[in-house]
C-alpha cells in the first residue's frame, strides 16, 4: 500500500517538475536576439543585434546594440544608453536614432519577425544623416538572423534534480 501511493506521489512531482520546465522553456523563446550584419555602398557596415518579442503589442525591441563604421559618418554604435528606437510601418521598419543627436539607421523587413527565430527576408537598410552632407548610405548586402535558444540552467538543474530524485526513490525501494 505504501509503495503504490509513493510511487503514485513521485509520479504527479515529476510530471509537474516536468510541465513547469516546459513552460519555462516556452516563455523564454518569446525574446528572441536577432543578428544583423549590413554592407553599406561607401563599404562601411553595421552590425549588432537586438532582442525582439513579437507577443507584445508594442516596444518589441529591447536590448539593442548595432555597430556602424562608416567612413563618411564616421563610427559610432547604437544601444540602449544613448539611442531610442521607434517601430512603425506595421512592424516592418525599425528606425535607431541618436539621442539628441543627428545620426539615424533603419532596418527595412519585407515580412515581419516572429518568435520561432531563423533568417528574416530583409529590404534595403540605409544609415542617414538628419542634416548635413553627404546624408544617405544604403546598404548592399543585409542578413539577419538568429540563433536557437539554449535551455536556462535553472532547466537544466530542475529536470536533473527530478531524475536524480526518482532515481534515489526507487533505490530506497529497492
Amino acid at each position: 500500500m505504501f509503495a503504490h501511493s509513493f510511487w503514485k506521489t513521485v509520479t504527479r512531482t515529476a510530471s509537474i517538475t516536468f510541465l513547469l520546465c516546459l513552460m519555462q522553456a516556452a516563455a523564454s523563446a518569446n525574446n528572441l536576439t536577432w543578428y544583423y550584419n549590413a554592407t553599406l555602398e561607401d563599404g562601411g557596415t553595421v552590425s549588432g543585434q537586438f532582442n525582439y518579442d513579437a507577443s507584445l503589442s508594442s516596444n518589441q525591441l529591447s536590448a539593442f546594440t548595432l555597430s556602424s563604421t562608416d567612413a563618411a559618418f564616421g563610427d559610432y554604435t547604437y544601444n540602449v544608453g544613448d539611442s531610442s528606437v521607434s517601430v512603425i510601418n506595421s512592424n516592418l521598419e525599425f528606425v535607431f536614432s541618436q539621442n539628441g543627436g543627428n545620426r539615424s539607421l533603419t532596418v527595412r523587413l519585407n515580412s515581419e519577425l516572429t518568435d520561432s527565430g531563423g533568417t528574416a527576408d530583409t529590404g534595403i537598410s540605409n544609415e542617414f544623416l538628419i542634416t548635413g552632407s553627404p546624408n544617405n548610405h544604403n546598404s548592399t548586402a543585409v542578413t539577419l538572423s538568429t540563433t536557437a535558444p539554449t535551455p536556462e540552467p535553472s532547466t537544466i538543474f530542475l529536470t536533473l534534480s527530478a531524475g536524480a530524485g526518482l532515481f534515489l526513490a526507487r533505490r530506497r525501494l529497492s
